[in-house]
C-alpha cells in the first residue's frame, strides 16, 4: 500500500511541475505567439527523470514510455505538414510532457484542449473580439486540457 501512495504523491508532484512549466509558457504564447525552447527542454528533463523512475522503481515498460511520445509526435507532424494554427511549440510541449502524462491522458488532454479552444473561439466570435481569420495561442488550451484530464483521473 505504501508504494501506491508514494507513486501517487510523486506522480502528482511531477505533473504539477510540468503543468506549471506549461502554464508559464502558455502566458508567453499568448503574449508573443512563440515559446522559448527552454520550456519544452525543462519538461523533457522532468520527463526523463520520471521515465527512469517509472522504469526502475515502478517496473513500467520501455515500450509504454516510448508510446507516450506518440501524441506529441502526431501534433508535431501535423504542425509541420499542415502549416495551420498548431505550432511546432505545441507539439514539442506535448512530446516533452508525454511520459509524465502517458499516451492515454495526453490524447485525452489534447482532445479536451480542442474542446476548450472551440468554446473559447465561439465566445470570441460572438463577443466580436475575433474574426474567422484571427489567430490565437493554443498552448493555454492545451495546458488547461492537460490539467483537467490529469487531475480528473488521479
Amino acid at each position: 500500500m505504501e508504494i501506491i501512495e508514494e507513486r501517487i504523491i510523486v506522480e502528482t508532484l511531477i505533473r504539477v511541475a510540468v503543468l506549471l512549466i506549461m502554464l508559464i509558457s502558455a502566458f508567453e504564447d499568448m503574449r508573443s505567439r512563440k515559446i522559448d525552447i527552454i520550456y519544452p527542454l525543462a519538461c523533457a528533463l522532468i520527463s526523463v527523470i520520471w521515465s527512469f523512475y517509472s522504469i526502475i522503481y515502478l517496473k513500467e515498460g520501455i515500450f509504454t514510455m516510448a508510446l507516450s511520445l506518440l501524441p506529441g509526435a502526431i501534433m508535431l507532424a501535423l504542425s509541420c505538414v499542415l502549416k495551420t494554427g498548431l505550432g511546432i511549440g505545441d507539439g514539442l510541449m506535448v512530446i516533452a510532457a508525454g511520459p509524465v502524462f502517458g499516451s492515454e491522458l495526453a490524447f485525452a488532454g489534447i482532445t479536451m484542449a480542442f474542446v476548450f479552444s472551440a468554446i473559447g473561439s465561439i465566445f470570441l466570435l460572438i463577443s466580436g473580439k475575433a474574426s474567422l481569420k484571427s489567430k490565437m495561442a493554443f498552448l493555454p488550451y492545451l495546458t488547461a486540457g492537460m490539467g483537467v484530464i490529469s487531475f480528473a483521473f488521479i
